[in-house]
């Protein structure tokens, strides 16, 4: 007669396996471990980020139904996640260079900030289309982006495609459009102002001189450059890259002013000022003929004079 061994240790075994199958426990220790998209540290406790491993005790009480892992644990329903890295910048602590440059690299999201502080504050139709250019050279450098294909450096910390460069590319639009506007077109004209001066005559709305304006105009050329050049040293982009990219705002920028400029000399940007929802919105062209700051003191000067006169 056949006898049937009986082995209490493999039954004991499999009842355990069973119940950490139908709770989705994981063994302290597994094998399985390497399989999930999480670090392979061990489990630290309740608070732990790092739940793969349940650790002796946890695993015990999973078994025995008394704790779960929770989806994050399981093997069938973990996601990937992302990041919004629209500030997030890669550079060397042990580098104040490095962080100088990752610095730089926030200056296109200053800027936009600035565009719209400056579009809302004061309503200028020349503040909203150099914006509006700014944005159009973004959405040519999505295209050419696309187009290209060429991969970032090897040793590679940003994500996407790198040629052309957008940080350079932007950068360099916003530096010319400023020195086209300070050297070509803006053009206030001195005049009295109603407040006293030091010596007891009216006021003179002076514009900015030849070598203030010459001034500005370098420094934002030169911040422009140190930006482009921080892609490189942060290892983002090539220098070609960043060149092709410089080419290419400077490009734009040129191509936009010219634009901007047959639009105001044919009457069609004060056609467009005059239609209902540029009134609706207040737009108004001072800043060109005026400076926009002195008229709103000069302003304030006249209602401080009528209420004390």
């Amino acid at each position: 007669m056949a006898t049937l061994a009986f082995d209490p240790t493999n039954q004991l075994r499999q009842a355990v396996a069973d119940s950490a199958a139908r709770h989705h426990c994981l063994p302290f220790g597994s094998h399985h471990e390497s399989a999930l998209p999480y670090s392979s540290t061990p489990d630290k406790g309740i608070g732990s980020s790092h739940p793969q491993s349940l650790g002796p005790e946890r695993y015990g009480a999973c078994i025995c139904g008394f704790y779960s892992p929770g989806p994050t644990t399981m093997l069938d329903d973990t996601a990937p996640l992302a990041s919004l890295s629209v500030t997030h910048v890669y550079y060397d602590p042990d580098d104040q260079v490095s962080l100088l440059c990752a610095y730089l690299a926030l200056l296109p999201q200053a800027l936009c900030i600035v565009y719209t502080t400056l579009i809302l504050s004061t309503r200028e139709i020349e503040i909203v289309l150099m914006f509006a250019g700014q944005l159009g050279c973004e959405a040519l450098n999505f295209l050419l982006k696309r187009l290209i294909k060429e991969e970032r450096p090897r040793r590679i910390h940003g994500k996407g495609y790198g040629m052309p460069s957008s940080h350079a590319q932007f950068v360099a639009f916003w530096s010319v459009s400023v020195v086209l506007f300070l050297l070509v077109r803006h053009r206030p004209h001195p005049r009295a102002s109603p407040g006293p001066d030091s010596k007891g005559g009216p006021l003179r709305n002076r514009p900015w001189s030849v070598l203030e304006r010459v001034s500005f105009s370098l420094l934002a050329a030169a911040v422009a450059a140190a930006t482009a050049w921080s892609r490189i040293y942060l290892n983002y982009h090539t220098p070609r890259q960043v060149v092709a990219g410089s080419m290419a705002g400077v490009v734009v920028a040129l191509a936009w002013f010219a634009a901007t400029s047959v639009a105001r000399q044919t009457g069609l940007l004060a056609w467009g000022l005059d239609l209902p929802i540029a009134r609706l919105l207040r737009l108004r062209d001072l800043i060109v003929s005026e400076d926009v700051c002195q008229a709103g003191w000069e302003k304030w000067e006249r209602r401080n004079k009528a209420k004390t006169g």
